[in-house]
């Protein structure tokens, strides 16, 4: 049941995690394209001093990051709110808009 609970993504990466060397923080300094780096901040796996390592290793000039209200999936944050997804798609349309 766990394979259909998350992207196929992160199944393999439960799997990997002993044996690969894909590490964001160590791959974040290689990355130098524009960058958007978007937390949803009701993630009960990742902390606010995870995005902050991550931010501070991107090798992006330009680096943008940002919060919206979520759960880790993107769900929303309480009953009645917006999904995270829903607002995390505004961010990324208005950020790519200005670039491209």
């Amino acid at each position: 049941g766990f394979g259909r609970l998350s992207t196929a993504e992160a199944w393999l990466s439960t799997w990997s995690g002993l044996s690969t060397n894909a590490e964001f923080v160590g791959c974040a300094p290689g990355v130098t394209v524009p960058t958007l780096l978007l937390e949803f901040t009701g993630d009960q796996a990742s902390f606010p001093s995870d995005i902050a390592r991550m931010q501070d290793q991107l090798g992006a000039d330009d680096l943008t990051v940002d919060s919206v209200p979520g759960t880790h999936f993107g769900g929303p944050i309480a009953e009645g709110r917006p999904t995270g997804t829903s607002l995390a798609a505004a961010v990324i349309g208005r950020w790519v808009g200005e670039r491209f």
